[in-house]
C-alpha cells in the first residue's frame, strides 16, 4: 500500500514542479516583454494557462517514463 502512495505522490510532485516551472517562465517572459501583469494572470490568458497545464502533463509523463527505465 505504501508503494502505491509513493508512486502517486512522486507523480503529483513532478507535475506540480513542472507546472510551477513553466508558469514562472511564462509570467516572467510576458512581464519582460511589457505585457500588463493583470492580463497575464487573468481570464484573458486562460488558453495560455490551459496550454501550460497540457505541456506540464505531457512533460511529467515523459519524465516518469524515463525514470522507470
Amino acid at each position: 500500500m505504501k508503494n502505491k502512495f509513493d508512486k502517486y505522490s512522486e507523480y503529483i510532485g513532478t507535475f506540480i514542479l513542472t507546472y510551477l516551472g513553466y508558469g514562472t517562465l511564462v509570467i516572467l517572459t510576458l512581464l519582460f516583454l511589457g505585457v500588463n501583469p493583470t492580463l497575464v494572470i487573468s481570464v484573458v490568458s486562460a488558453p495560455l494557462w490551459i496550454m501550460i497545464l497540457y505541456l506540464s502533463y505531457k512533460t511529467t509523463i515523459v519524465i516518469k517514463r524515463k525514470s522507470n527505465e
